[in-house]
């Protein structure tokens, strides 16, 4: 792909129908996720086997994220998407689409490329709480991903991380930079 493209197919890899499905968030106007996929047979040679959805609904050779067709309106750079047998729907957690951001939210859809819900927020990281104890106004969260292979139940778990907008805090502030992990009950899907 060539420099400048602002869009890279590394937000996350699903494995799909024979294909694996990466998707990015293109670093224009509202910063949608678009899709790509490799056939899974085409692996071995993935530049050559590349596809993009384009913005008339065909996969077409390549990847031109200027005529990608959006999955999602605002996307982010990291996030989650997997399918959930129990609830016959496709999961996203992700960060909200704001930037910076405080939550994280929780997106579904019938099908891999949508139409995804607009997404409810489930969690606000206490890190970023103005009145926390230690709060740090330099420290932000982002990577939200669940994590099924963990999950009990009936419930969701997820990661995040937190960093620090000034590096030379990370060393004071220990408790940064660590995965993060929640647990807690599955929110209802409609």
């Amino acid at each position: 792909m060539p420099d400048g493209a602002k869009s890279y197919p590394t937000a996350t890899a699903v494995v799909h129908d024979g294909h694996i499905y990466l998707f990015s968030m293109n670093e224009v106007g509202k910063r949608p996720l678009v899709a790509t996929r490799v056939p899974l047979s085409g692996l071995n040679e993935p530049r050559k086997n590349l596809q993009y959805l384009a913005a008339d609904g065909s996969w077409k050779p390549g990847f031109d994220p200027k005529n990608a067709k959006p999955v999602m309106a605002k996307g982010t750079t990291e996030l989650s998407i997997r399918y959930h047998r129990k609830v016959n729907k496709w999961v996203a957690v992700m960060m909200g689409p704001e930037h910076p951001t405080d939550r994280v939210i929780f997106r579904t859809a019938d099908n891999l490329l949508g139409p995804w819900t607009d997404g409810e927020t489930i969690y606000r990281f206490p890190e970023m709480k103005t009145d926390a104890p230690g709060y740090d106004p330099d420290v932000m969260c982002y990577a939200a991903k669940e994590h099924p292979q963990f999950e009990k139940p009936g419930e969701l778990v997820f990661t995040y991380v937190c960093n620090s907008l000034k590096p030379a805090k990370l060393v004071p502030l220990s408790h940064i930079y660590y995965p993060q992990t929640v647990r807690q009950p599955m929110p209802p899907v409609n």
